[in-house]
C-alpha cells in the first residue's frame, strides 16, 4: 500500500517537473522570454481592433454619405 501511495506521488512529481519544464521551453520562443511574446501578442491584438475600429468608422461614415445623397435626391 506505502509502494503504491509512494509511486503516484513519484509520478505527480515527474508530471509537476514537465509542466514548468515545457512552460519555460513555450516561454523561450525567441523573444528572450515569456514575458515578451506575451506583450507582442497583446499589441498584435491591439492593432487588430484599431484596424476594425478603424473599418467600422469608414463604414459609417460611407453610409452617412449616402444617406445625405439620398436625402437630398429626395428633396
Amino acid at each position: 500500500m506505502e509502494d503504491h501511495k509512494k509511486k503516484e506521488d513519484d509520478q505527480e512529481e515527474k508530471e509537476e517537473i514537465s509542466k514548468r519544464k515545457r512552460k519555460r521551453i513555450r516561454g523561450k520562443s525567441g523573444t528572450g522570454g515569456g514575458r515578451g511574446k506575451k506583450e507582442e501578442n497583446q499589441e498584435e491584438e491591439k492593432e487588430e481592433e484599431e484596424e476594425k475600429e478603424e473599418g467600422r468608422e469608414q463604414v459609417e461614415e460611407e453610409d452617412e454619405k449616402k444617406a445625405e445623397k439620398e436625402g437630398v435626391g429626395e428633396r
